[in-house]
C-alpha cells in the first residue's frame, strides 16, 4: 500500500467493534463449506488482526475508535480529531 504524504494528509477514523461482536456477526451467516469449529479464533480473527496492524504501521494518521461507544461519544471523538487538524493546518499556513 503506497502511502501519499504531504501537508494536506487526510486521516481516517476506524471504528472497530472487537472479537465478540465479529464472531457472532460470523456466526449468523453461512458459508459453504461451513466453518469447522474454532477457524474464526484460530485463524481468520489473527489474521484479521496481523493485517490491521501491518495497515496501520503504513498509515499513522488512522484513529481507532472503539465501535462499542454510544453514537454521542463516537461522533465527540471524531469532531475533536477533525478540530486538532483543522488548528494544524492553519498553524502550518500561518508558518
Amino acid at each position: 500500500m503506497a502511502v501519499v504524504t504531504s501537508k494536506y494528509q487526510v486521516f481516517v477514523f476506524l471504528l472497530l467493534k472487537g472479537f465478540s461482536f465479529s464472531m457472532t456477526r460470523r456466526g449468523v451467516r453461512t458459508y459453504d463449506p461451513p466453518d469447522v469449529r474454532g477457524y474464526f479464533d484460530q485463524s481468520i480473527w489473527p489474521e484479521y488482526e496481523k493485517h490491521r496492524d501491518e495497515g496501520f504501521k503504513q498509515v499513522p494518521y488512522v484513529t481507532v475508535i472503539d465501535g462499542n461507544q454510544n453514537r454521542t461519544s463516537v461522533l465527540k471523538r471524531v469532531l475533536l480529531g477533525i478540530t486538532q487538524r483543522a488548528h494544524e493546518l492553519l498553524h502550518l499556513e500561518n508558518s
